[in-house]
């Protein structure tokens, strides 16, 4: 089976007119004589033999002739060519007999085919479908109609595969014949045929509009294979696959890979596991998942591959095919950084490649240049230079001066001198690849800008700004002819760089925002890839966010101030929230078939959209059917919002800008929003007369990150020594306050670097923490007038300026009618729940084996001191008429439960164990969202080795829980162990159990950032609930409960109260 060819179904179609008829000899058996013959110019080696007439050196009459190969024709001749009554066998199995007319089956006849078998009127050994066709395993098909113009339906075929060289006649005589056929023919491999060959010749030229044309009539070829095939059968298997490879070409790798596993189901019954038609298939399916940036599926699938065809020897072919497996292996561990195991795969390639092709082929002077940028990547400066080097000896003596080839190795070795600060060399092969690129390329070539845009870069290295500005400007002539959104912000940002240089700041500072508002709309579309995909995005986002920030420090004015202030707040919070809101979206329509339906297809078009803008970054053109995608993109969310109220607002968030905030916050309220880089950390703060300022802090982020690190570590530190039986009283007194005073030094120190340019007369800070600074109590910072912050402040904190405009945007909506109160507490972990009624399966449970993985195996104790069941009930237990509370706990606290519960919450109390998957290697890459996870009732059947879906019943991760209906919930209160943690996105905040809550819906979450006591969570819980009783609000309960335990000699350290943090606003 060969998987690049799209013609798999030859039942009947002998093609013997595929090229010219011409004269061979064959021997007669009898006489030893030669008589002529005709047969397919090329089909014959030796000479044949036959038995029966020689007339005029012809054979003639009834006669058999024997081939070489074992092929026969047994029947009438005349002057030489098959004609009259005959039969032409190629083995056992296959035949076709009947009427022949110069060599060709025509007319009345049949074909015999692995037990397929037509019966009917053929010509030039094409049966037209007129007559019957029996599959071996399948149905027999009469046609009794058209026999006229089927068989003007085989002419048309015929001159299509005699036009083969001219694709317009090709197409115009296949589709007249699929006119034919789709009339008289139904369900008949005929059409198949047909279809095939469509997609064939469409192929040959590989523009969108004819993939998109063959991806048409491969899925009608396969919906017939489907009808009259085994499910199972090759011709299905391949089919798909086929079809896998024309969507990959269209960039819809979702598609294509739901296609390739189709295929795989089917070969890996069919074919044996060493089968190399397994490995193509396995290898296909590997590209895809490298295509979606899903790499450990990629990585998986290759080494399927490898697994067989590493076993085969002596092949070229397989050969081949193992140099494209191995530096495919390379690439995607590059992408995953792992550079050691990148190199061994790529020598590995290359070692094959010079047995193969030898020392001065192309190909392999290609795999050196890629190990020689490994290299480049490893800082083995000294091998990628040996390496170049050796490139650029044989590159200058074996290819054409004017080679593209030549110019590649020219211009990668530019950039590798560049690397290793041989600036010089790297101008003289930069400029050689430049002057051959001049000639051979189109002056708007994009390859053309790319090194326009590498020796500008140069220059600037070389201190020579106006060359660098000169070639900036040309490679952003370029760009701006082929509208690549990606590259034109690229030229931008280095345009920008270079009016830093010139001090020319103004127009630094307009390229900058050039630039970023470019990188601001290429990032939207990172929404939809997979969450390596989007880190790896992220960790590049640093630099254009340095960029804006430190440039436009160097002219501070208010206009600037405003313009800078608001694009921060269209970029925090973009990439993650979109494809989680959708989905959280349709968990809350489930009632809406067409509205769900809708969503589903916006989450496809995004990724679309979102696969195709990645692919064609760096495209020839920018692909115009992006702009289809956003068009339709558009109309989706424009019906969507006219039909859900709640979509339709957060629609308006995209376009936040800081006077939406200045006007709903108070005089005495103050936004402070921090934008961390790679290298330093920033401050913006706002008011209600939306004045801006915003300043570079003082130390750097590392050095800002490791005093968080350090004092989180500490202040965790006390619980520890305080627990600790093995101290004596004397030695432990010490030890404590030693940690006290550490404490207040480190707090006191993020205090003064944090809060040096706040004006103090606010009361109350809105914080929106980035970075690590997620990960920090800022009420327990130790201020100048040597108290806590939450002694002399109102602290509230939220992700983002886009979560705080939402957060006005629900509103305090609370019922004056009866407020349902929810728990879920003390949990019974070794609950068994076989007899138990579970949920059905979501995102979550379809990698349960994978989140076994994370959540290591473990088993939760019962929770002592977890009474928060009985303390909220006795908290309310007066004023009863207004509350009702619902309480889940022991063998009732189960996850069915959570997501049965026939009513929205006010709010949601959960008391349990959870945890967070900080370090794992699993290879659930889809979302951070499941990383984090709190445990129900039969949690410890996690601990099984057989592992079901059942046993996953205890376990709700983060993405589960965003799928509740929590919507205008005003709380969602987590007591347990670190459930406000979860990874960590740059400008993207903390996704975890926190985050889930507010994708459900939910207005407020209170979670925890450490390991919490059990025993002190309770005390806070019960003065929380207490002030919350008495109507205080949700912020300020949180706020007093916490002053109540600082005033209190047992819990008054940071680690008992600080630990609990309130998302959200009153």
């Amino acid at each position: 089976m060969k998987y690049i060819s799209l013609i798999i179904y030859l039942l009947f179609i002998f093609q013997l007119n595929a090229s010219t008829l011409t004269l061979y000899e064959a021997i007669n058996i009898d006489t030893n004589k030669s008589c002529k013959f005709y047969e397919e110019k090329g089909y014959l080696e030796t000479k044949s033999q036959f038995l029966g007439n020689c007339k005029n050196g012809f054979i003639d009459g009834n006669s058999t002739i024997i081939h070489h190969n074992g092929h026969r024709y047994i029947g009438a001749f005349e002057k030489g060519y098959y004609h009259g009554y005959g039969k032409f066998i190629w083995d056992k199995e296959n035949y076709i007999e009947g009427e022949f007319i110069k060599n060709y089956l025509t007319g009345l006849g049949k074909s015999y085919n692995y037990g397929n078998v037509a019966e009917g009127i053929f010509y030039k050994n094409l049966f037209i479908g007129y007559g019957t066709f029996s599959l071996k395993f399948g149905n027999t098909i009469i046609v009794k109609k058209g026999k006229k113009e089927l068989l003007d339906s085989a002419i048309y075929e015929d001159r299509a595969f005699w036009s083969k060289s001219n694709q317009t006649d090709s197409l115009e005589f296949l589709k007249k014949s699929l006119s034919i056929r789709e009339k008289y023919l139904k369900n008949h491999p005929l059409l198949i045929d047909t279809y095939d060959n469509l997609t064939k010749v469409l192929l040959r030229t590989k523009n969108r509009k004819s993939l998109e044309e063959a991806k048409k009539y491969s899925l009608k070829a396969l919906k017939i294979r489907k009808a009259i095939y085994n499910k199972n059968s090759e011709t299905i298997s391949t089919a798909y696959n086929n079809l896998a490879l024309i969507l990959s070409d269209l960039g819809d790798f979702v598609q294509a890979l739901e296609f390739s596993l189709k295929a795989i189901s089917i070969d890996e019954i069919r074919l044996p596991n060493d089968d190399p038609d397994l490995a193509s298939l396995y290898s296909n399916i590997s590209l895809i998942y490298r295509e979606m940036s899903k790499l450990i599926e990629a990585k998986k699938y290759i080494f399927k591959s490898l697994k067989i065809r590493e076993k085969i020897i002596n092949s070229r072919s397989n050969s081949e095919d193992l140099i494209i497996d191995y530096n495919t292996l390379s690439l995607i561990y590059q992408e995953l950084g792992d550079l050691r195991q990148a190199k061994k795969y790529a020598k590995k390639s290359l070692k094959i490649s010079k047995v193969l092709w030898g020392e001065y082929h192309i190909n392999v002077l290609k795999g050196e240049t890629n190990l020689a940028m490994i290299y480049l990547d490893l800082k083995e400066y000294q091998k990628a230079k040996e390496v170049t080097e050796h490139i650029l000896s044989l590159a200058e003596k074996y290819f054409a001066k004017d080679s593209y080839e030549l110019s590649v190795i020219y211009n990668n070795s530019s950039l590798l001198y560049k690397k290793i600060d041989k600036l010089n060399k790297a101008k003289k092969y930069g400029l050689k690849g430049l002057k051959i690129s001049e000639k051979i390329l189109s002056k708007n070539h994009p390859e053309l800008g790319t090194t326009y845009a590498n020796l500008s870069l140069l220059y600037m290295r070389l201190k020579n700004i106006q060359e660098a500005k000169r070639y900036a400007y040309k490679a952003l002539k370029i760009r701006e002819v082929n509208q690549n959104p990606i590259a034109l912000m690229i030229s931008y940002r280095d345009i920008s760089f270079i009016y830093v240089e010139l001090k020319d700041y103004d127009k630094a500072l307009s390229y900058t925002i050039k630039s970023f508002e470019l990188f601001l709309k290429s990032r939207k579309f990172l929404s939809q890839l997979s969450n390596r995909a989007k880190k790896n995005s992220l960790d590049k986002d640093s630099i254009h966010i340095f960029n804006l920030l430190d440039i436009s420090l160097l002219i501070k004015t208010e206009t600037t101030a405003h313009k800078i202030v608001n694009l921060w707040l269209k970029y925090k919070g973009e990439i993650n929230n979109s494809q989680n809101y959708l989905m959280t979206l349709k968990s809350r329509t489930k009632n809406d078939k067409e509205i769900q339906s809708k969503i589903e297809e916006l989450i496809k078009v995004k990724k679309d959209y979102s696969t195709l803008f990645i692919k064609n970054l760096f495209s020839m053109k920018y692909d115009k059917n992006i702009i289809k995608l956003e068009e339709k993109k558009d109309f989706l969310e424009e019906y969507l919002s006219n039909k859900l109220q709640e979509y339709k607002k957060s629609l308006k968030l995209k376009d936040i800008n800081s006077s939406q905030i200045s006007q709903r916050l108070k005089r005495d309220e103050l936004y402070i929003d921090f934008a961390k880089t790679d290298r330093s950390y920033y401050i913006f703060t706002i008011d209600a007369n939306n004045i801006i300022n915003y300043n570079l802090l003082d130390e750097n982020a590392t050095y800002i990150d490791k005093q968080i690190d350090n004092y989180r570590k500490n202040i965790i530190q006390f619980d520890n020594i305080k627990k600790n039986e093995d101290i004596s009283e004397v030695k432990k007194k010490k030890e404590l306050e030693k940690i006290k005073q550490k404490t207040k030094i480190l707090s006191h120190g993020l205090y003064k670097i944090l809060f040096k340019d706040i004006d103090n007369k606010y009361n109350r800070f809105i914080i929106s923490p980035d970075g690590r600074l997620n990960l920090l109590p800022f009420e327990a910072l130790y201020t100048d007038n040597g108290e806590y912050l939450i002694q002399d402040k109102n602290i509230t904190y939220i992700s983002s300026g886009k979560a705080f405009l939402k957060a006005y945007q629900q509103g305090n909506n609370a019922s004056t009618t009866k407020q349902k109160i929810a728990i879920f507490a003390q949990p019974n972990f070794d609950l068994n729940l076989s007899y138990f009624k579970t949920v059905t399966p979501t995102a979550n449970q379809q990698k349960g084996g994978e989140i076994r993985k994370i959540f290591q195996p473990r088993y939760l104790s019962y929770l002592e001191y977890s009474k928060d069941a009985k303390i909220i009930n006795d908290v309310f237990q007066n004023i009863k008429k207004n509350i009702q509370i619902v309480s889940f706990t022991k063998e009732n606290a189960t996850k069915a439960n959570l997501f049965n519960l026939n009513f929205i919450p006010t709010i949601l109390h959960i008391s349990t164990h959870s945890f967070y998957g900080a370090d794992t290697n699993a290879s659930i890459e889809e979302e951070s969202l499941l990383k984090s996870a709190l445990a129900l009732a039969g949690a410890n059947m996690l601990s099984d080795e057989n592992l079901t879906k059942r046993h996953l019943e205890g376990i709700v991760t983060a993405l589960d829980f965003s799928t509740l209906n929590l919507y205008n919930s005003e709380l969602v209160f987590f007591s347990s162990c670190q459930s406000g943690m979860g990874d960590i996105h740059s400008s993207e905040g903390v996704y975890g159990l926190n985050r889930a809550s507010l994708l459900a819906g939910s207005k407020r979450v209170i979670s925890t950032i450490w390991s919490v006591s059990d025993r002190e969570s309770a005390i806070l819980v019960k003065y929380f609930y207490t002030h919350l009783s008495e109507g205080k609000g949700y912020v300020e309960s949180l706020k007093q409960s916490k002053l109540d335990m600082i005033k209190s000699k047992e819990s008054s350290q940071p680690f008992y109260w600080s630990g609990f943090i309130e998302n959200g606003i009153d």
